[in-house]
């Protein structure tokens, strides 16, 4: 069944890269330029020149050290922040789709075996699942942070699974009633995500105790579009043993489904690195809405790096 959700970004500058670069950028050109006013200082002042030749002929590094370098370490460790950029996010998400169409299976099939032996039980469905709060799809995205209030990725993953139920009941005839019913869904997909961070997303640094984590937890909205190849199989035996089969039905159907998943949620913060996100909405089908319209909540694991 069609799904999405969610909510992967960030690589931060080595040691090296960030002090070679900043030493070259910065550290030598201004070096450069402090020796330069020096020198054109001492050669517009006459009086400064003369004393400046004087004292350089008997001391010749004493201009060189009145000179003062920029404090280059301090500058690098404060230039050298690691900052969140790329991340991936595995997730689970619970979804609540709507189904109507196995509702057929509780209109038609489950009373006419009822009518055969009224001790039938009806036939467990992947709503039946739904219902359960048992459908759990794994999801897997990567991304990258636009800016401390945007960030997209891009997610996918497949879900499938078959619910099938078999029974032996007497019938009216006094025959046994034998029943196989077997119902198989399936959803692969890929999807475009973005989220929005009104407040900005959790600073990345370390966290001491349960309050200071939730008290840095950043709310955000989402909008995932997604692309689903949503399959369907459906089988359903039914016979009064020993007389043959009545009933021998199989249906199987493809279909591509485009939804669109508005959702709001919340990241919380765990360390400089890690983050779990929470959020929930609601998927809107362009295709079958009657299926695959509903809820969906995820729960997933951002890492950056």
């Amino acid at each position: 069944m069609p799904v999405q959700g969610s909510q992967f970004q960030y690589t931060g500058q080595s040691l090296f890269s960030s002090s070679f670069l900043y030493s070259l950028l910065v550290v030598f050109p201004l070096t450069l330029l402090l020796c330069v006013l020096a020198v054109n200082r001492g050669a517009w002042s006459g009086t400064v020149e003369e004393e400046a030749h004087a004292q350089s002929a008997e001391h010749p590094l004493v201009l060189c050290d009145t000179i003062e370098s920029p404090p280059i370490a301090l500058t690098e460790k404060n230039n050298d922040q690691w900052e969140p950029n790329w991340f991936i996010l595995p997730a689970v998400i619970n979804v609540y789709p709507k189904l109507e169409s196995e509702r057929l299976i509780r209109k038609y099939f489950n009373p006419g075996m009822r009518l055969l032996a009224p001790g039938f039980d009806n036939v467990r469905t992947v709503s039946s699942l739904r219902d359960d709060h048992l459908l759990w799809v794994p999801d897997f995205a990567v991304g990258r942070v636009l800016s401390p209030n945007w960030a997209l990725y891009l997610h996918f993953g497949y879900s499938g699974g078959t619910v099938r139920t078999k029974a032996n009941d007497r019938s009216l005839l006094l025959l046994p009633l034998r029943t196989d019913f077997e119902i198989f869904r399936s959803s692969a997909y890929l999807g475009l995500c973005i989220d929005g961070f009104p407040w900005g997303i959790p600073e990345p640094r370390r966290y001491k105790g349960i309050r200071d984590h939730l008290r840095h937890t950043k709310p955000f909205f989402g909008f995932r579009l997604t692309q689903n190849y949503a399959g369907y199989k459906v089988k359903a035996k039914a016979q009064l043993s020993p007389l043959p089969k009545f009933l021998n039905f199989q249906q199987r159907e493809n279909w591509w489904v485009t939804t669109l998943n508005l959702n709001i949620g919340a990241d919380i913060p765990i360390n400089e690195r890690n983050v779990f996100v929470l959020n929930g909405g609601y998927n809107f089908s362009f295709h079958r809405a009657y299926d695959f319209n509903g809820v969906a909540i995820t729960a997933g694991w951002k890492h950056y790096f």
